[in-house]
């Protein structure tokens, strides 16, 4: 589930509807328009953040939501307090965590931060130019 931070530190868990994963192609899926004010982070993340077989299934997201509860947060320190409180030492499923500001022009949003974690995880800043020319008009 995305999580909303608003410019006044408030969070909420976006509830989408259920789909197929990712890059399965073929299959119909659905839009979601949410109306988010200047200032508020979007961020994405895949299960493996989240949920470990070692803690009980509504811990990680009462974390994250704890964690994300900070206004005026920089994007990379957002990302770097999430990682901080929720990366295992040794995942067990690889963690994508994605965090995009939104400023008054869509077309100037602060470039997301992408980090992944896992045994195949490949981190690079590379990913800024890709990820911004994907959310610009």
């Amino acid at each position: 589930m995305p999580a909303i931070v608003g410019p006044d530190g408030d969070v909420d868990f976006v509830d989408l509807p259920s789909r197929s994963p990712p890059g399965l192609g073929g299959m119909p899926f659905e839009t979601v328009e949410l109306e988010l004010a200047e200032g508020s982070q979007l961020v994405l993340y895949t299960d493996g953040l989240v949920e470990d077989r070692h803690r009980d299934i509504d811990t990680g997201p009462d974390q994250l939501r704890t964690v994300l509860a900070c206004a005026g947060r920089a994007v990379e320190d957002t990302c770097e307090a999430v990682l901080d409180a929720l990366l295992p030492t040794h995942p067990s499923d690889d963690v994508v965590l994605l965090v995009a500001q939104l400023t008054a022009r869509w077309g100037s949003a602060t470039p997301p931060t992408a980090r992944s974690s896992g045994p195949n995880s490949h981190c690079s800043d590379d990913s800024r130019p890709t990820l911004a020319s994907m959310i610009q008009p």
